[in-house]
């Protein structure tokens, strides 16, 4: 498997505004095409990033959920690519 980072850009709308580091999704290359499903076994062997999310206080109604972080694993073949997100409920 090969391995390519892809700078999250639209991740970084749902992580704090204020993080300074790099948001980073590691995008594994899968030579039978990506995962159809969510829950496919084989994504447990993607690596997972995970990032702190944190209520909008931008546009009313402010505030907002309660899950506070969510988990990226991504994969892609050269044509798809496939993004599996989760939390805890």
């Amino acid at each position: 498997m090969g391995v390519r980072s892809l700078l999250a850009a639209d991740l970084i709308v749902l992580a704090h505004a204020a993080t300074a580091a790099p948001l980073e999704v590691r995008v594994m290359f899968v030579r039978d095409g990506v995962f159809a499903s969510p829950v496919d076994e084989a994504w447990a062997a993607i690596p997972e990033s995970r990032f702190e999310l944190r209520a909008q206080m931008i546009t009313p109604p402010v505030g907002g959920g309660s899950v506070s972080e969510v988990s990226v694993r991504a994969t892609h073949d050269g044509e798809e690519v496939a993004v599996l997100l989760s939390w805890a409920d």
